[in-house]
């Protein structure tokens, strides 16, 4: 009688271990399912935001003029992240927009 009890007890635990080996599996294939698709998903708003970015470039470039600005505002933009460092001297090529307008000056 124990025998046998003891035998139906390990035949409950079997099929429980087999049942719950099938659930992990279940919950593991679905989270490699989201995390692929949040992985796509991501991607793509990244796609989006490089077209968006290479749209307003294309903007900004439209013009001579307007390209000239820009890239005088990302001169100064970058002598002014220099110079926040507490440096006081800065040095620029010759061809740099900001060393243009003290060639114009002299």
């Amino acid at each position: 009688m124990i025998s046998e009890r003891t035998n139906i007890a390990a035949s409950y635990t079997a099929e429980g271990a087999a049942e719950a080996k099938q659930i992990r599996n279940e919950a593991d294939k679905s989270v490699s399912i989201t995390l692929s698709q949040a992985n796509a998903a991501a991607e793509k708003l990244k796609a989006e935001g490089e077209a968006e970015y290479m749209r307003i470039l294309s903007e900004v470039y439209d013009t001579p003029e307007e390209a000239d600005f820009y890239e005088f505002m990302r001169a100064l933009d970058m002598a002014e992240k220099a110079l926040a460092t507490g440096e006081k001297t800065l040095v620029v090529s010759a061809d740099s927009p900001i060393a243009k307008i003290f060639k114009a000056v002299e």
